[in-house]
């Protein structure tokens, strides 16, 4: 394991005055739960957030921040598979011909929104039948929008200029078998195992998969991933006490650092900064998690930054590079947004916003300016980073 800082105790928040940037909240007030799971920068320059629980689209205007909603996602085709019409799509994706596509965890439909921002949906229901089926979807190089399987025995599969939707591969049996999925250089997909024993890769031109290294069953091991600048993929662990590392075009997958804290949930989401190497958010975990490039195996990865209190748990999930070259964590139970500088200092900016699972994913608009979609939050988060650096 690479030399950790300094443990030091987590400082209040500051004022992101200081670095160059603003933080403000924009638009609402919303009401409800799990509002909009994540989001797309669409053709047209708006955001837009992807309905969990929402009954509508949220949009954003980059260039006034206007913030409205449209839709109306009720009705027999809008319903989930679970109670109280949770969690219907979960995360999007764009496909090159400017639509946008929301991905059927608990819908049994494929939500689609086209360039000129009409909502459709598409898909056979009783094929897209069941809960917790996808988690999120990745854009290949043939333009197709593949989804990775969750609880789905399939690959799911989106031809966006014909609207086709399809289930491919398998089966794959089993239950939270993968959670996120990367493109990697060589144009495969690799889906991350959080509970499946092995790492799913995919070819896009051949469609078909297979199953890579030998990992334990069970576990709940890793959540997402992110592609360092050495070109690997590497795993976010969740309960795992090490790393996943995919190397793509090889085959090979192994797991790096540790052995790390014990845990549940420890960290949520994965960000690769300026110089290439890969921060992960502490989520349960106290401390930031690094993974660097340039060095051996064995001091990759590390324990950066402060030392957070262990409660409120679930503190940051995912975030985003800055144009100023600082990563922004998004708060979920945290109440500033985490900031992790070029030369890889921690600390929180903003705030404070009491309350929990405020907000889930974001979208970088072309100006660079970072929107986070409000779960359970009553308002838009917008994060305006720091100049360029001269």
């Amino acid at each position: 394991m690479m030399d950790p800082a300094e443990d030091t105790v987590a400082q209040p928040a500051e004022d992101p005055a200081v670095y160059g940037a603003s933080i403000t909240l924009i638009g609402g007030p919303f009401h409800g739960e799990d509002l909009w799971l994540g989001g797309e920068l669409g053709a047209d320059g708006n955001i837009y957030g992807v309905p969990g629980t929402g009954k509508t689209v949220l949009k954003i205007d980059p260039r006034t921040d206007m913030v409205t909603e449209f839709g109306n996602l009720r009705g027999l085709k809008y319903m989930s598979s679970i109670a109280r019409g949770k969690f219907k799509w979960l995360r999007g994706a764009r496909a090159p011909n400017g639509d946008f596509f929301g991905i059927p965890s608990n819908a049994n439909v494929v939500l689609r929104l086209n360039r000129v921002g009409e909502i459709s949906t598409i898909g056979d229901p009783e094929i897209l039948k069941g809960h917790w089926k996808w988690h999120g979807a990745v854009l290949a190089g043939n333009g197709n929008l593949y989804g990775c399987p969750c609880n789905a025995e399939r690959i799911l599969k989106i031809v966006p200029g014909t609207g086709e939707v399809s289930l491919i591969c398998g089966p794959f049996p089993g239950q939270q078998k993968w959670y996120g999925a990367v493109v990697g250089h060589d144009g495969c997909v690799y889906c991350i195992p959080n509970n499946a024993p092995h790492v799913l890769k995919f070819d896009p031109v051949t469609e078909t998969a297979e199953l890579l290294g030998d990992l334990p069953q069970g576990g709940w091991k890793w959540h997402g991933a992110a592609t360092g600048g050495d070109g690997a993929i590497y795993g976010v662990p969740a309960q795992a006490t090490s790393v996943l590392k995919i190397v793509p075009g090889t085959g090979e997958v192994r797991t790096i650092g540790g052995p790390l804290p014990q845990g549940k949930y420890k960290w949520g989401g994965a960000t690769r900064a300026a110089n290439g190497d890969v921060f992960c958010f502490p989520s349960d975990a106290a401390q930031v998690l690094r993974i660097a490039m340039g060095v051996p195996d064995d001091r990759q990865v590390g324990l950066v930054g402060p030392v957070f209190p262990t409660t409120p748990n679930n503190k940051w999930q995912n975030g985003f590079l800055g144009r100023d070259n600082a990563i922004y964590g998004l708060p979920c139970n945290a109440e500033a947004v985490l900031r992790i500088s070029e030369a890889g200092e921690v600390t929180t900016v903003g705030g404070p916003w009491p309350g929990k699972e405020k907000w889930e994913g974001g979208v970088m608009a072309e100006s660079g300016v970072i929107y986070a979609m409000p779960q359970q939050a009553r308002a838009v988060l917008r994060i305006d980073p720091g100049p360029v650096p001269g």
